[in-house]
């Protein structure tokens, strides 16, 4: 699993505008640590709750979940931007699926490593 994260750059230069877009390395940030104590579970047939603790909300932004489904690609879940929330519920989920979840931290543009990835099946 990499560390890439999706850039916007608009640049205005004496009113002429650049946008760049593209896929960029993010860079870490020295003690930017992942979400601990990640939890997924299902908790109706047609939802998951999601949650984790963060232990320095102050230094952090918010957080960027990210999701697959059944071995697929992983895509941008959600994005929280409320440092303080720990919790999401998905309610876009169907039964007879792998559903595959990891959250980073960010802090502008900088990323931590991701958190454990854990998976929930839902019959």
């Amino acid at each position: 699993m990499s560390n890439l994260v999706t850039v916007i750059v608009a640049i205005g230069v004496f009113s002429v505008a650049l946008l760049f877009i593209g896929v960029i390395n993010a860079p870490s940030v020295s003690g930017l640590l992942p979400p601990q104590n990640f939890i997924a579970k299902s908790i109706a047939s047609d939802a998951i709750l999601l949650s984790w603790t963060y232990s320095k909300p102050d230094n952090i932004k918010g957080f960027l979940i990210y999701r697959r489904i059944n071995n697929g690609k992983w895509n941008l879940l959600t994005t929280i931007k409320n440092p303080y929330i720990t919790s999401y519920l998905d309610l876009n989920i169907k039964s007879n699926t792998k559903y595959s979840y990891y959250i980073v931290t960010h802090k502008d543009v900088f990323l931590s490593k991701p958190s454990t990835i854990l998976e929930v099946s839902i019959p």
